[in-house]
């Protein structure tokens, strides 16, 4: 594992999941006495979902036609990057918007459910399936914007939306995405190639076309999770420099795991000044974010070192280690 030469501080969380909205309300879920995941059995039965927790949207996107013209999948990422802007006490800072780096993940756009379901009904049982396959697409298929670059769409939204004009970088892959988009502000903080970073990804669960990818690639079991989670990832210098103040620092990123189990189950290993250690799965409670979910992890980890660890190491697609900051 890579250990960071200079001090990648996290200085910001914007998390929005089915347990909540803000660090409150999830450290609340995380620390009761039987934490309890919140579900949905119903909506898209046989499948259960983590649907997202009731928002209102307008509080970090007050334009309704901003609004209008997004996602689901896009308002979730947009509402958590306002979320990690105000933590981080960036939010109408002019100067520092206008410097910090956007680095984002996200799927694919929403497909044709319906157009989907129909196309499969008419091929079911005919042993010609593929070339029957072909012309059924070509026919019933109508434009959408599956194919389109949706992360860029992601930050394009963040950057009008909460005014941050400077780069953006935008990833797509699932996991390894993911994992890429904080793997990369960690580098170019240790390259000197920028110091300040808003790092983050969204997943919307509660889509029909997303069920049927993940049954179709035999993970029809794997319960999904929406969220959205963003973090402000920026050199301990520039952070010193503004007063701000560190939940805890990434310490080192593995990915050498990466391409090998991208499925991997998420676990926390908390330790503390004592040695002793216990972990938690965020899985359980959240969901699978796909795209998000090593976010999460490092969120979470951050969260924990800034009020109960020293260390919590995450793994799963990947491996962070994050570490308490002592002031």
């Amino acid at each position: 594992m890579s250990v960071s030469p200079t001090e990648v501080w996290i200085t910001g969380i914007g998390l929005i999941s089915s347990l909540g909205e803000g660090l409150e309300d999830h450290w609340q879920a995380l620390t009761a006495d039987k934490p309890k995941p919140i579900v949905d059995e119903t909506s898209f039965a046989p499948y259960t979902i983590h649907p997202i927790c009731k928002l209102d949207y307008s509080l970090q996107i007050p334009k309704r036609g901003d609004l209008r013209q997004m996602e689901d999948w896009q308002r979730i990422g947009t509402y958590a990057a306002g979320l990690a802007l105000d933590d981080a006490g960036i939010k109408d800072d002019e100067e520092l918007l206008a410097k910090i780096h956007i680095i984002a993940a996200a799927a694919n756009g929403e497909r044709d459910p319906i157009a989907d379901a129909a196309v499969l009904e008419m091929i079911a049982g005919n042993p010609d399936w593929r070339e029957y396959l072909n012309e059924q697409l070509l026919k019933h298929l109508r434009p959408t914007l599956y194919l389109a670059q949706q992360t860029q769409l992601l930050a394009g939204n963040i950057s009008i939306v909460h005014k941050v004009t400077g780069g953006s970088r935008t990833y797509k892959g699932e996991e390894i995405a993911g994992v890429q988009i904080v793997e990369n502000a960690v580098q170019r903080i240790e390259a000197g190639q920028g110091d300040l970073f808003l790092v983050g990804a969204s997943y919307n669960a509660a889509r029909w076309d997303q069920l049927l990818i993940s049954e179709l690639n035999g993970k029809g079991d794997r319960f999904s999770g929406s969220m959205g989670v963003f973090l402000v990832i920026e050199s301990k210098d520039h952070a010193k420099a503004r007063g701000a103040r560190p939940y805890a620092r990434i310490k080192g990123i593995d990915v050498s795991s990466a391409l090998i189990d991208d499925q991997a189950e998420q676990r926390i290993e908390l330790e503390n000044a004592e040695g002793s250690s216990k972990v938690e799965t965020p899985s359980a409670l959240f969901g699978q974010g796909v795209e998000a979910q090593f976010a999460l992890g490092c969120a979470l980890a951050s969260l924990y070192c800034s009020k109960v660890t020293t260390k919590a190491v995450v793994t799963g697609s990947a491996t962070a280690v994050i570490e308490k900051v002592v002031i």
